[in-house]
């Protein structure tokens, strides 16, 4: 469609060219001109950054951690056409989230938090959620991670036991891949005591388990800018 487009414009201006060096009224095929070559420019910068966004998507699927079971992006083109317009507050942001009013203030307080944050690039505060299956906390986090801008990423603690000894490259691969957002990313595990638990108690999980449980405390002990961590799990404990 680019090509063509291109290719069209480039005609209509060799065609004003050969017409104004033909004839001595070539005022109004000047004006034609100079709209075809802002329409080229154009066309151009549109096609290099459709291209540049297209590639960006192919490289990001292709290195997607084999642990994300779902991630979403904020686009360029989405907050330039006004789609990604912040029109809602904070509170109206979560109405279809079913919330005590308790807790519905704190997790505004929360995400009001989250927004400062990302506005002066300072360290992000790391969040777990309970409460019984089906209960929201996967919507929750998506809603976060919209008020905030960011990009989203979801995960299962309960896949990590499988990988073996394999869990603590992917843990690493996660983190790794997160600092390529811009934008940076809310990274949620769901079912997070499936490989998050008390490490007093650790000879009731797998060497694996707990090795997948410090790499993972390797990335999160310190100050972030670049990820949130949201935890979710069925346990309030």
């Amino acid at each position: 469609f680019f090509l063509e487009m291109i290719g069209t414009i480039v005609s209509y201006i060799r065609d004003g060219l050969r017409h104004v060096a033909t004839t001595s009224d070539g005022k109004w095929q000047c004006v034609l001109m100079a709209v075809a070559a802002a329409v080229l420019v154009f066309a151009i910068s549109s096609a290099r950054e459709l291209i540049s966004l297209v590639f960006a998507s192919i490289r990001r699927f292709l290195t997607t951690p084999s642990l994300i079971r779902e991630y979403g992006r904020r686009r360029r083109w989405y907050h330039a056409l006004g789609c990604g317009h912040q029109s809602k507050s904070n509170e109206d942001s979560f109405h279809d989230v079913v919330l005590t009013d308790r807790t519905k203030d704190r997790i505004v307080a929360l995400t009001k938090a989250a927004q400062n944050a990302r506005r002066h690039d300072a360290p992000y505060r790391h969040v777990i959620l309970h409460g019984p299956p089906g209960t929201g906390k996967t919507l929750l986090a998506k809603k976060l991670a919209q008020c905030t801008r960011m990009d989203y990423a979801i995960m299962s603690g309960g896949d990590v036991g499988p990988l073996g000894a394999d869990g603590v490259t992917q843990i690493h691969n996660i983190f790794r891949w997160a600092k390529t957002s811009r934008k940076g990313v809310l990274l949620f595990i769901d079912e997070a005591e499936a490989f998050l638990g008390n490490r007093k108690q650790s000879s009731k999980i797998s060497e694996h388990t707990h090795n997948a449980l410090n790499a993972l405390l390797f990335n999160t002990g310190g100050e972030r800018r670049d990820f949130m961590l949201v935890l979710s799990t069925n346990r309030p404990q």
